[in-house]
């Protein structure tokens, strides 16, 4: 059926409900709070150094989330981008763009509500990214508290009547 109730001819129809049935993307089965947790922990797994996240869902429509990390060498923040990529992969989430890998000083990772910044130390402390954000409330983590990251959401999930 279309949009206004009336039944669109024979082909037409049938062609909807072949679309209606195909599973182009797995869906993604984590909040945006859970993509960015997700990704600090995928750089801490690589060791990466100064890890936080940036709550901006009151601050601006840019994304929900920044995850900032820094990585001692070029090597290091390849390795961490990379790992980033792999592991929100793994829960069906596919970055929108990725900027900066070619040489790594700087590398970006844009999932729409979540962008990971991901900085060699030197480039971190040139740009100091985090004091445009000073408002921003942060979620400061480190390797040997993982365990921290998983602070409770306090928004609702659609359809759950709590």
């Amino acid at each position: 059926m279309f949009w206004n109730g009336v039944s669109a001819p024979g082909k037409v129809s049938g062609i909807f409900d072949i679309i209606g049935k195909i599973n182009i993307r797995r869906p993604n089965k984590i909040n945006s709070r859970g993509r960015s947790l997700k990704a600090a922990e995928a750089a801490l797994d690589k060791k990466a150094k100064e890890t936080i996240i940036l709550d901006l869902r009151k601050l601006t429509a840019i994304a929900d989330y920044f995850v900032v990390c820094s990585g001692e060498s070029v090597t290091q923040v390849k390795a961490i981008s990379g790992n980033i990529e792999r592991r929100l992969r793994e829960e069906g989430v596919r970055p929108i763009g990725i900027e900066g890998e070619d040489h790594a000083h700087w590398t970006l990772i844009d999932y729409g509500d979540v962008v990971v910044h991901i900085f060699e130390d030197e480039t971190r402390h040139y740009y100091e990214l985090e004091k445009f954000w000073l408002d921003a409330p942060r979620i400061s983590l480190n390797a040997k508290d993982k365990d921290s990251m998983a602070g409770e959401d306090k928004r609702q999930e659609p359809g759950r009547g709590d």
